[in-house]
């Protein structure tokens, strides 16, 4: 299959992990691939979904969020960045589409404090093959070099 230009973006996958991430840190997620030009699946996109307006006509699954195209894409991605370190690899999207379809598979912890936002934000860098944008300056790798932050090593894979 040939590799399109965009990335997959697996948000903890797992179910008992979904309570560390809401809608709105999905939606500064998606804001944080877009600075940085990329092109993303995200799975799940819960960042119009899970907060949704009242309706008095239940919707058993909203409208909205990652569509079914979106997801039979995913293999053809040039790289898949799993965001959450809990997941196992027998139930890891990530995992299997690297190994079924040879995604290459980056792991990385939940962009939250200092730490994992740098680990996060260089990931993106390398991915997207720029510098972190100037929206960013406390990010790593921004700004005057006498500020920067030590480094911090990328997301494993």
């Amino acid at each position: 299959m040939k590799k399109r230009n965009f990335v997959n973006v697996n948000i903890n996958p797992c179910k008992m992990c979904m309570a560390h991430v809401s809608p709105g840190d999905v939606r500064h997620i998606k804001a944080m691939l877009r600075a940085f030009g990329l092109d993303a699946v995200i799975f799940p996109d819960i960042s119009n979904t899970f907060d949704a307006p009242f309706s008095r006509d239940f919707q058993r699954i909203p409208k909205g969020g990652t569509t079914q195209a979106d997801i039979a894409a995913m293999a053809g991605a040039r790289a898949t960045l799993e965001i959450g370190l809990t997941v196992p690899d027998p139930i890891s999207p990530g995992k299997f589409l690297e190994d079924r379809f040879g995604v290459p598979l980056l792991r990385c912890p939940i962009p939250i404090g200092l730490a994992n936002t740098d680990t996060f934000m260089r990931t993106l860098a390398q991915l997207a093959g720029r510098p972190v944008p100037a929206r960013f300056p406390e990010a790593p790798d921004a700004g005057d070099p006498a500020q920067r932050t030590p480094a911090a090593p990328g997301c494993a894979p």
